[in-house]
């Protein structure tokens, strides 16, 4: 069978040791099993992959912009981008209920990605570009944010800790809002907070920039 199209997800998961650059493009795949499945350079741009199994599978190079992964297994998943392949794009990506516990999404081009309730616990995100992107209640805890692009993104009721890496985390402009271990460990109340770009801060302002400062972030002068 041609990889190049397929006509249901059974033909998906029949050929699964061969989608490699496969097209999968607007695909229904809901609930698909590709556990651990090569999925290296393919194009999955509005797959509909709710409730997938895609635990261990590897999404180097491939293009999810406007695919729909709520709900799905993606532990171990490896999205990260490689000396020799192109960035793995996920603008607009729906990762929503997730569970990327460990996944390895360095690099990453996810302009305004969606990350509502996900757990991203120890997940490696290092050096992504994820500005604009939603993070509403996702667990960041032991996350590695090194170098990553938030810019304007939002982190309301985001949880992270101690073990959460934040060195040269680019976050000017960024939405911190209703809770989250952030609060508990800087003693900030105020229910909400905006880096914004004016020269005079606001208290909470300052209170949030210095926390994130002495964690290694960065911030517009």
């Amino acid at each position: 069978m041609d990889k190049k199209r397929f006509p249901n997800k059974k033909a998906v998961e029949d050929q699964k040791a061969d989608l490699v650059g496969a097209d999968l493009s607007g695909m229904n795949l809901i609930g698909v099993n590709l556990a651990g499945v090569d999925l290296s350079g393919s194009n999955l741009e509005y797959a509909g992959l709710i409730t997938a199994n895609l635990k261990g599978a590897t999404f180097t190079g491939s293009n999810l912009s406007y695919a729909n992964l709520s709900g799905s297994n993606l532990i171990g998943a490896d999205f990260s981008r490689t000396d020799e392949s192109r960035p793995t794009y996920m603008s607009s990506t729906i990762v929503s209920h997730a569970d990327l516990t460990s996944a390895n999404l360095s690099r990453v081009d996810g302009l305004h990605i969606i990350m509502d309730h996900s757990n991203l616990k120890n997940a490696n995100m290092r050096g992504g570009h994820f500005y604009k992107g939603n993070f509403y209640w996702s667990n960041l805890r032991g996350a590695d944010l090194s170098n990553v692009s938030l810019n304007d993104s939002h982190f309301f009721g985001v949880e992270y800790d101690d073990n959460t890496i934040f060195k040269g985390t680019y976050m000017q402009g960024i939405h911190i809002s209703y809770g989250g271990t952030f609060f508990e460990q800087s003693k900030i109340t105020y229910p909400r907070i905006y880096i914004s770009n004016v020269k005079r801060k606001s208290k909470p302002e300052k209170d949030a920039i210095d926390y994130f400062t002495s964690k290694g972030a960065k911030f517009d002068d």
